[in-house]
Order: structure tokens, then sequence, then C-alpha cells
């Protein structure tokens, strides 16, 4: 398998240097490594793993899927897929900025490329990524190589999964690319570029050429909502946002069902609960206990319990 961290460093750097299709094909050599490896993975990995408890058997999968992905790629799942998510947006920006890419291309590659974008995008936890992925995608390889990716919906259903991702508000951007690619295509008279246009009360008048600022700022929010939770410098705010969802609490909680919250959290993730469980999940096991841990001591002192 080739570095896919080292093929993308130098596909960005040829899209920034506007060789749009040398960076696409470049892209292109990650793309079918990373569905090649996902064949793989949907041949070899039972996505229909069994545990007693949903959050306990996704932090499994988690660990099974990474020592997977890292086998290949010596890197572990999550960083494989946001590779993927950044390649993906790099050859649509080539698509976009070429005139000899975009003539060959069809809105229908567009399309789904925009949906495993918005995939890769809304889902940060890598198990949920694959699976929405299987939902949607199939690859199929032939002697090593990316022969053919079927799709498992139908058009229609693709632009509502499109439509309904867009209306979040979220990655604004990802909606204008795919207004600008329909209009260039002349089906800006469609019902779906009308539902889009609505989302922001935009016009087709409205529709305008994506500049460098409008990358940075799509840049910026990704990198935003990829940052990890660090407990040193959050707020007060922030703490408590994340210290209640880690314990489950929603709505109003009294003081002394905190306690029983945490407990109930903490026991989801005894290693007892598992049948020879790998090293992997052990060492997330702790982790994820040593968060809730920190979580309830923080709601202890904040609230003298």
């Amino acid at each position: 398998m080739k570095d896919i961290s080292k093929f993308r460093h130098i596909a960005d750097d040829l899209l920034k240097n506007s060789n749009f299709i040398q960076a696409y094909d470049t892209y292109f050599l990650i793309y079918s490594e990373i569905w090649c490896a996902l064949a793989k993975f949907k041949n070899e990995t039972d996505l229909d793993y069994k545990n007693s408890d949903d959050e306990l058997r996704e932090l499994v999968k988690q660990s099974k899927y990474n020592k997977f992905f890292f086998d290949i790629f010596k890197i572990e799942a999550a960083e494989v897929l946001e590779i993927f998510l950044h390649t993906i947006y790099g050859r649509l920006r080539c698509l976009h900025s070429s005139k000899s890419l975009n003539d060959n291309s069809s809105l229908t590659l567009i399309y789904n490329e925009i949906l495993l974008l918005y995939i890769l995008l809304e889902n940060k936890d890598e198990v949920k990524s694959l699976e929405n992925i299987f939902k949607c995608f199939s690859p199929y390889v032939v002697r090593s190589q990316l022969h053919t990716i079927e799709m498992l919906k139908s058009p229609a259903t693709i632009k509502n999964e499109i439509l309904k991702y867009a209306s979040s508000g979220r990655w604004p951007l990802i909606r204008l690319v795919l207004m600008e690619f329909m209009y260039n295509a002349k089906v800006h008279n469609s019902k779906f570029f009308s539902d889009l246009a609505l989302l922001k009360k935009s016009t087709k008048s409205s529709v305008r050429k994506l500049n460098i600022t409008d990358h940075k700022n799509f840049l910026e929010e990704l990198k935003t909502s990829r940052k990890k939770f660090d407990s040193l410098a959050a707020s007060e705010n922030e703490k408590a946002v994340y210290y209640g969802k880690l314990l489950g609490l929603e709505g109003k909680v009294k003081k002394s069902e905190i306690r029983a919250f945490y407990h109930k959290k903490v026991s989801i993730y005894h290693p007892d609960k598992l049948r020879n469980p790998s090293e992997d999940t052990l060492k997330r096991i702790e982790e994820k206990t040593k968060e809730i841990n920190q979580a309830f001591e923080w709601f202890k002192k904040k609230y003298k319990l």
C-alpha cells in the first residue's frame, strides 16, 4: 500500500500551485487505495458485531476497525477517513477549477462525491462514518485495483440525503460548491437546485464564483470541529457541556442523581463484560473510564457532592 499521508501532501501542493490535472490524478491514487481498503474491510470485517451494551459495542468496533486500517496504512481509522475527506474535497476543487476536468465529469459523480463528503464531515466517529458509507456505497476491486463503486441508493434518495445534510446549516461551502456545479451544468431550473437555494433563500443569480476565502473558512470550520476536548483550556461552561454528555446527563438532573448516572456509565466499560478483549480494546476502555472519572470529579467539586 502507498503512503497515503505523503501522497495527500503532494496532491495538496499541486492543487495549491494550480496544477489541477496532476493534483486530481494524485488524489485519485489515494482515493483508489482507500476504496480498495474499504472493499477489503467490508469483505473481512463483521459489521454486525454484537455486544450486550451499545456503547461498549461501539468502543470494541472502534478498536477492531483501527487495527484493520493500521495493519494496512500504519495509521488509525480516524486518520485514514480524515485523509479520505480531504482527498474527496481536493478532487472536487480540482474539478471545480479545471474546465477540462469539469467537462469530462458527470453531475452523478458530483452528487455521489458530495454525499460521501457530507457523511465524512458529519460523522466524526469512525464507526458511524464507515457504517454510513456502506449504507450508500459498495466498492468492487479486481486484481487489487478499484473497479467500480456501486451506489446502493437511488438518485432521488441521494438528493434527499444531500438536502438533509445541507439543511443543518453546517458546511455552507459544500452546498455552494454543489450549486455552482449544477449552475455550470445548466440544471439550475431543476427542483433539486431550487430546494438547495431555498435553504438559504438564495437565487440563481446569487450563485457566485467561490474564492480562496471560502476555502480557508471551510478548513477553519473543519479544524474547529475536529479539535479534541482539552480540559485544561476549556471554560467552565464547555466542561459542563462536555462532561454532562459524557455522563449522559440530559434535561433537568438533580444533584443527588449525578452519582447514579456516573455509576451507570462507568459500569458499561468494565473489562469483565468482554470475552478475551484485545490489548487495544482494554487500552480504550481504560482511557474511556479515566475520562468518565474525570467528569465525575469535576461535578463532585463543582456541586460539592
